[in-house]
């Protein structure tokens, strides 16, 4: 007897129901990172070390990004693909929660360009 395969399943922020992770949009919240050559980064390494009682009181700068991969690195929400809750998502800024963070419009209007609706 063949063994069925996993299915990873998400959970929608509006509707919280879950889907398989293939049937919802990702979206992503990653760490900005700044080109640098190898000189650089060593120089960025003994500042860090000097400086690591600092960390807490600096921000660091963050991209929102619709993920159309599923496998970028940061963190994840997921969107199903319900015309209600595109709309919720939007009204009620439910990415500017999941992600702590001043989501910017134009991320809400490539989902929505993504999920088909407006």
């Amino acid at each position: 007897m063949a063994r069925k395969k996993h299915i990873p399943q998400r959970m929608c922020i509006v509707c919280r129901v879950r889907f398989d992770k293939k049937d919802l949009t990702r979206v992503v919240k990653q760490k900005e990172k700044d080109a640098q050559n190898a000189s650089d980064k060593q120089k960025e390494k003994d500042v860090q070390k000097a400086s690591d009682k600092q960390k807490d009181t600096q921000k660091v700068a963050h991209k929102i990004i619709v993920d159309e991969s599923q496998k970028a690195d940061g963190r994840g929400a997921y969107i199903c693909k319900k015309a209600e809750c595109y709309e919720i998502l939007v009204k009620q800024k439910r990415l500017n929660r999941s992600f702590s963070a001043d989501v910017p419009s134009d991320v809400y209007t490539e989902l929505g360009k993504q999920l088909g609706s407006k």
